[in-house]
């Protein structure tokens, strides 16, 4: 017996594999490894512990750092859910790693914004339970994106009956929209209300203003600012429609009622927000003390570069702007896009061809969300380092839909299904795919070795006869990807240590020293109270190089230890049954140790 799975359905079964698909993504990735999540939860802490919203405090470290000038919704919401869990221990499960390399995509090391320890394991307990509890709050409100995404398609193209489930998926399995609806922001809450917004919207222009229509647009769009300050994109979005409408009509009721509700949620919901933080900061937004705290653009800017970063990042760049996806994801995204666009193009004008005015008006307030968002990516951009693609997620709805419109342009309606299947397969394994091979190996502990391989340069040297590093292996030349020397060190821990100890590698040519790094074992992921006493951990690194160092030289390498106070331990080193106490381990030109 054959069964069919229609168009209808099919749209649902997309939103329920996202949402399995959001929780994986959700409780897989270590806590605070998404982008600023270690920032948005304490703000969360904040409100749930002392019922107050936190400030900001430029030139000051504090644990919410610039996350303090958001407006209060997602967070009032998500204190909610965690205000009755204990959590006390935020300082044990949030300890920044003082090494962390934000936006290096080419170091190998010390990706992680944060020490991983037992506590985040299950069962979940305290500020790790309060995270993973946001963290699935933010996967409904996913949901609720993806949702949105398919009834606005709909309303885009009430003929095409593909369109909604292929808008869904082109959204659902984006790798970086998994990531960030199942971490902590305020992201997923503004993309939710947008979405529904531009729903809302669009159902009005085709099917009037109608009292649940005009409620539900004043809601969404009066809300979404008090989610997130781009959320204002569709509160004029909202009123575009409204004034639209009124226009084609020729009557002015519809959009003055529309234009009441809408500013009236919004000041109700936000003004207070607005009248706080002209008192503390002196405007409204608190945009200038934001980026006081973040740091301002001090370079020219490249365009081009930062067009091709927000593209980038709107489909995958994880952790702390650090770890890319699979490398076929970046073109094979890039070919959707373009032939969604094209496609959309060719949709767009047989829609003018065929006098259809309601598709238009649709697809004009979708463009018209989609400027205005890339407008505000760009202004933010000129005025900080924020060109990422997620601050583009309030518009996302207009942008799947869109796309699937163009893309289902290209084919005849029978082979409608086929394509919409075959992206959201691929698309699906492709979510899958940076998660298990790309994502979580970045945050995996070295591995443990019973013996050094033979070939490998075996020492004994040992720091308050604690720690032992058996073995060093270096290239002594730098590579041709120019980025560095390969040197991997082989620990292992006499007996249990104290926290806060770290290796110091330099590269060395002539006398000059031409790059170093210091960082925890593991590449920041293995603190030595972390260590397990008697195995032997492999440690990978490349040493980064001074741009005047990348050229073809010999190099000495260097590696030493140092202790919590940054104190440099004298090594002792055993050579035939003779010792020596030295600062560092030395591999000379030869290769050899000393």
């Amino acid at each position: 017996m054959r069964i069919e799975v229609g168009p209808g359905i099919f749209l649902w079964v997309i939103v329920a594999l996202y949402a399995a698909a959001g929780a994986l993504y959700s409780v897989s990735v270590p806590l605070f490894e998404a982008p600023d999540e270690a920032y948005h939860y304490p703000v969360i802490w904040n409100i749930a512990r002392s019922g107050s919203l936190p400030t900001l405090h430029p030139g000051i470290p504090t644990l919410w750092e610039q996350e303090a000038s958001q407006p209060p919704l997602y967070y009032g919401i998500a204190s909610l859910l965690t205000g009755w869990i204990n959590t006390d221990d935020l300082s044990e499960v949030r300890q920044l790693n003082p090494f962390r390399k934000i936006g290096l995509i080419n170091q190998p090391d010390n990706k992680n914004m944060v020490i991983h320890s037992p506590l985040e394991r299950w069962p979940w307990k305290g500020t790790v339970l309060a995270v993973h509890l946001a963290r699935l709050l933010n996967v409904t409100m996913g949901a609720a994106v993806i949702t949105g995404a398919g009834f606005f398609a709909k309303e885009l193209a009430p003929t095409n009956r593909w369109a909604a489930p292929l808008a869904a998926a082109l959204l659902s399995f984006n790798p970086m929209f998994l990531l960030v609806t199942g971490a902590v922001n305020n992201d997923g809450l503004v993309s939710a209300l947008s979405a529904w917004a531009l729903v809302f919207g669009a159902r009005a222009l085709r099917r009037g203003f109608s009292g649940g229509t005009v409620v539900g647009l004043a809601l969404c769009a009066g809300l979404a600012p008090a989610a997130k300050a781009s959320g204002l994109i569709i509160l004029g979005v909202a009123l575009a429609a409204g004034a639209l409408h009124s226009v084609q009509n020729r009557s002015w009721r519809a959009g003055l009622l529309t234009a009441c509700g809408v500013l009236g949620v919004w000041i109700v919901s936000t003004g207070w927000w607005y009248l706080r933080n002209m008192q503390l900061y002196g405007e409204p937004l608190a945009t200038s003390a934001h980026i006081a705290v973040i740091g301002a653009r001090t370079n020219p800017i490249d365009w081009l570069l930062e067009a091709r970063n927000v593209w980038v990042t709107y489909w995958g760049l994880f952790g702390q702007a650090n770890v890319l996806g699979p490398a076929y994801l970046y073109p094979a995204a890039g070919l959707l896009g373009a032939g969604g666009l094209v496609g959309l193009v060719g949709w767009l004008r047989r829609r003018l061809v065929e006098h259809d005015p309601m598709a238009i008006s649709v697809a004009g307030i979708a463009v018209l969300q989609f400027i205005l968002a890339v407008a505000a990516v760009g202004l933010w951009t000129s005025q900080t380092y924020g060109s990422h693609g997620r601050l583009l997620y309030p518009a996302a709805t207009a942008i799947s839909g869109l796309m699937a419109v163009g893309l289902l342009a290209w084919l005849p309606e029978r082979a409608h299904g086929l394509l919409t299947a075959s992206i959201s397969v691929l698309m699906l394994a492709t979510a899958l795919t940076t998660l298990f091979m790309h994502i979580l190996p970045t945050y995996k502990p070295p591995a443990v070795i019973p013996a050094v391989p033979d070939g490998e340069q075996k020492i004994r040297a040992t720091a308050d006869q604690a720690l032992e590093i058996v073995a060093i292996q270096a290239d002594t030349g730098i590579p041709e990807d120019g980025q560095g020397p390969n040197v991997t060190v082989y620990l292992r821990a006499i007996r249990p240590l104290a926290s806060g100890g770290t290796l110091l590698i330099t590269a060395v040519a002539g006398d000059a020293v031409v790059g170093s790094l210091r960082t925890y074992p593991g590449g920041g992921l293995l603190p030595t109270d972390h260590m397990e006493p008697g195995v032997i951990y492999t440690d990978h690194y490349k040493v980064p190089l001074k741009p005047g160092a990348l050229q073809p030289i010999a190099l000495e390498i260097r590696v030493g230890w140092l202790d919590e106070t940054n104190r440099t331990i004298r090594l002792e080193r055993f050579v035939t049954d003779q010792q020596a106490s030295v600062e560092a381990l030395v591999l000379d030109l030869t290769g050899e140790a000393r």
